[in-house]
């Protein structure tokens, strides 16, 4: 199956296939973890976004988000799905009456296509920003139960019976609908700020979960009741993260169409036809990450595994420490920072280890930047070797200066780690 086949065939995919297919990868591999363990992922991955954001580095923003994406739907399946984790920890995501479409449910009762605080689409917030501001205390309490209705009936009324329609691709185009006008001139910091909200929502929920655990549980007093009333809550701001993910995306889509207007393709980096603009989707990004065309199945982009094991986060640990400690052995050997240690360049290197680090695992690019302020020969080719029990790995590399950069800033130089190959050995057999 082709690429573009494969992508015709995801983009059909609710939400609830995406819960089940990251629910087979991770399933082994999250089995002894507890909700806050697992949203701390949600939260490393979401900071990492917002790093991005920070740094003006949007496309490796956007990369970022099928992970944040991963992370929330191995959330939910493990509490949809795992009864014993559900009495362990009292959160219950299981589907209503068995419906194998509860994810979706959930995201369309509070976002019937219309606003979940206005009602209304497009969404029209900001003009009734001062009004509600300077409304008593009772006016607020009548119009929130006025809107409630009003999102009930629309639900009941335009979407309930059309649910199965609402694939992800037709949830992006939903959200887009409402808040695409609103979202236009905030900045995407500013966006990106509502998205950190709704992930620390979430976090801020599970410590209500665990501080009823450390009291003794559901059965206690009113304990019951009110962790239906939490289950509900989370649902809910579950629902808000989801909704911020696609603002998100549309919100790159639109500062990437004002940057490279009508002629440059975002996820490929290269020029595309005459006046075409091809926007990014959720779908598209989480397939580049997260399936292998040559085996055609979905896996862990780390272990490579469809089936990821629980010890995959702790091997990558150790394996990332002791390629960032020999990658920077040879470079210091390679620039002379052992007679020079007075450099304040080893810091610039240091960094520059733990992106190539990440840029390693990713597989993705492969050349790192760094500054040194001595004249250095270019094209030195260096092999570092890697032992992790009885797997022997080599990793070649040579310093480049980047053809796209200034050689010469000042009294530092700029240049370049390219990664050339990676080959691994067991005994004397090439991996």
């Amino acid at each position: 199956m082709t690429n573009n086949s494969r992508l015709d065939e995801v983009s059909t995919y609710m939400l609830e296939d995406w819960v089940r297919i990251f629910g087979d990868i991770y399933r082994n591999a999250d089995a002894d973890r507890n909700a806050s363990s697992l949203w701390l992922e949600v939260i490393e991955e979401s900071s990492t976004i917002a790093e991005y954001i920070r740094r003006e580095e949007y496309k490796k923003a956007i990369d970022k988000i099928p992970d944040v994406f991963c992370r929330l739907l191995c959330f939910v399946a493990k509490y949809s799905i795992n009864t014993a984790d559900v009495q362990n920890e009292g959160i219950d995501l299981r589907p209503d009456n068995n419906c194998n479409i509860y994810l979706t449910e959930w995201v369309l009762r509070k976002y019937p296509d219309v606003c979940s605080i206005c009602a209304q689409n497009p969404c029209i917030c900001p003009s009734l920003r001062y009004e509600r501001q300077t409304r008593n205390e009772n006016l607020k309490i009548a119009e929130n139960m006025s809107i409630r209705i009003q999102t009930h009936h629309a639900w009941e009324n335009n979407i309930k019976d059309k649910i199965y329609s609402y694939n992800v691709e037709n949830l992006f185009n939903m959200f887009n609908g409402i808040y695409r006008g609103v979202h236009y001139d905030p900045t995407i910091s500013s966006l990106c700020f509502h998205f950190l909200e709704e992930v620390g929502d979430v976090a801020n929920l599970l410590l209500s979960f665990n501080n009823i655990q450390a009291l003794g549980g559901e059965g206690k007093g009113n304990h019951k009741n009110y962790l239906e009333s939490l289950n509900n809550d989370l649902r809910n701001e579950i629902s808000d993260v989801i909704s911020w993910i696609m603002s998100l995306i549309d919100k790159v889509n639109c500062v990437f169409r004002s940057t490279y207007p009508h002629h440059y393709c975002f996820l490929s980096e290269e020029k595309i036809p005459d006046r075409i603009c091809k926007d990014i989707t959720l779908s598209e990004l989480t397939l580049n990450r997260y399936f292998e065309t040559q085996s055609q199945r979905f896996i862990c982009p780390y272990c490579k595994s469809d089936t990821c094991s629980p010890d995959c986060k702790q091997n990558r640990l150790i394996n990332d420490t002791e390629i960032r400690m020999k990658l920077l052995h040879e470079f210091k050997k390679t620039i002379g920072m052992e007679k020079r240690r007075d450099l304040r360049e080893c810091n610039d290197i240091l960094g520059m280890i733990d992106n190539m680090e990440a840029r390693i695992q990713d597989m993705g690019e492969t050349s790192i930047g760094f500054l040194y302020n001595d004249i250095l020969p270019l094209d030195d080719v260096k092999t570092v070797t890697i032992k992790q029990n009885d797997i022997e790995e080599n990793i070649l590399f040579k310093i480049t200066r980047p053809t796209d950069a200034n050689p010469n800033t000042g009294f530092v130089y700029f240049y370049g780690a390219e990664i050339l190959d990676r080959k691994k050995q067991t005994g004397h057999n090439e991996v």
